[in-house]
């Protein structure tokens, strides 16, 4: 008679446990998210000691090497990233462009013995490094807090109703150093140029040949690149009598940042774009569509070209350029390496068909992996110096919510070029092309709403 009692109590206990439970993992989330942000607040108060430091000692060595003018810009310009970054994956990047910065400056001080006897140096040295110490103790306990909590919102059965309570995994503080990236592709070049050669018989002369036709390409490209995506586009070089709102705006920019006024360029294209070459800002070069033109306020062409002399500044057009030259060349390589495979595999085979078939296929899984792994280090290298630039253009022209609308309106209005190019396509400002879901895997620009959301917050900080 009381048989139904029994389900019901069993669900009554169901319910109890899932609730004891859900009241528990939603306490541990917010303690977790409580703690992540302690820590990050913990950074940002390192990082902007650190940034205060660094004015009286750039003065103190200038007074012993003022013609060190470089290292002192490379410095400043470190600063302001750090200051102008936001969250942490923003930092990372401005953490790696800062250490660089903080070791060619002490280098420069080393030559000095003066320097290195005088106290103030001395003092200035010594707070540098303990806030440096105390920073990366500070990320080492903020990065375990991410990944603890990361986890606990990933792991089932959190995950079914973890992000419903408001909970999000949060970023990595984590030292993004470009020159490490791009040293790991001449790493991946030498792999391959080896590979090929082993495949081939161990004929070492074709690993040599093809290490020195990438290095002397990627050269080359360094060079020229700027001129082939100028060319590429279709861009015409405009005087202050062709486009005088366009001179304008760029002249009142570098007067603003100091920097050397670039060569300026249109393309007769009505999409909306934009983009910036050159290897150095002596030689640099801004481009945009007639499309941005007819497109744009002043304001928001304004925070448009804040964004591409963004790109100048903290020289993204000569990491653009090396890294075009190494995808290329990776390319290349993997088409070499294809063809060894299929006609030299009977060399190392020795007339065994079953080692054939191996060196057969090892060789074409890594012709057809390594393009995809370049294409996504690119990408990555992309995805974050346009982060950068964006904040770059948002501290020049302390107007965020300009630079935003004109996201906005390029995320509304955009449309493919008429003479749109993969391998140039992460020199624009917006993605010039109309990808598939696989080229969206690879795309060499972050989705424009994040970036949107990411210069509200800077102007929010303002």
């Amino acid at each position: 008679m009381w048989a139904w009692l029994i389900p019901v109590l069993i669900v009554v206990l169901l319910v109890v446990i899932g609730g004891i439970y859900l009241w528990a993992t939603y306490n541990s989330l917010v303690q977790l998210n409580v703690r992540v942000d302690e820590a990050w607040s913990d950074i940002t108060v390192q990082l902007k000691r650190r940034a205060d430091l660094l004015p009286n000692l750039i003065e103190t060595v200038k007074g012993y090497a003022a013609h060190e003018k470089a290292v002192f810009e490379n410095v400043t310009r470190a600063r302001a990233e750090t200051l102008g970054a936001v969250g942490p994956a923003d930092a990372g990047v401005a953490e790696g462009h800062m250490q660089q910065a903080l070791k060619s400056l002490f280098a420069v001080a080393e030559a000095y013995p003066q320097l290195q006897a005088s106290q103030n140096f001395l003092q200035l040295q010594q707070s540098i490094v303990d806030t440096e110490d105390k920073i990366q103790a500070s990320r080492r306990f903020y990065n375990g807090g991410v990944r603890e909590l990361n986890t606990k919102i990933k792991v089932f059965p959190n995950n079914l109703f973890a992000r419903n309570l408001g909970f999000h995994e949060r970023e990595f503080f984590e030292v993004r150093n470009t020159w490490f990236i791009l040293l790991s592709f001449v790493v991946l070049l030498g792999a391959l140029g080896l590979l090929a050669g082993w495949l081939a018989g161990n004929n070492w002369w074709i690993t040599a040949l093809i290490v020195v036709f990438a290095g002397g390409y990627a050269t080359v490209q360094y060079f020229f690149a700027d001129r082939e995506a100028l060319a590429l586009a279709g861009a015409v070089q405009v005087s202050k009598a062709d486009a005088p709102r366009y001179y304008r705006l760029v002249e009142n920019l570098c007067i603003t940042t100091g920097t050397p006024m670039p060569r300026l360029y249109v393309v007769d294209d009505p999409a909306p774009n934009a983009f910036a070459t050159g290897r150095t800002p002596e030689e640099a070069a801004i481009t945009v569509t007639t499309g941005l033109f007819e497109l744009m306020t002043d304001r928001e062409l304004e925070g448009v070209l804040g964004h591409e002399l963004g790109h100048i500044r903290n020289y993204d057009i000569r990491v653009s350029l090396i890294v075009f030259g190494l995808v290329v060349a990776v390319g290349i390589i993997a088409d070499i390496l294809l063809r060894v495979a299929f006609f030299g595999g009977r060399g190392r085979g020795n007339g065994n068909n079953q080692a054939q078939v191996f060196f057969l296929i090892f060789g074409v899984v890594a012709a057809l992996v390594s393009p995809l792994l370049a294409g996504a280090v690119q990408a990555a290298i992309s995805r974050q110096r346009e982060y950068l630039a964006d904040a770059t253009s948002a501290m020049t022209t302390r107007d965020p919510e300009g630079l935003a609308s004109a996201l906005a309106k390029l995320s509304e209005y955009g449309q493919p070029l008429q003479k749109a190019n993969t391998s140039m396509a992460h020199l624009w400002i917006a993605d010039p092309l109309r990808p598939n879901a696989l080229a969206r895997m690879f795309s060499t620009h972050p989705p424009i709403p994040d970036r949107i959301a990411r210069l509200h917050k800077i102007g929010g900080e303002f």
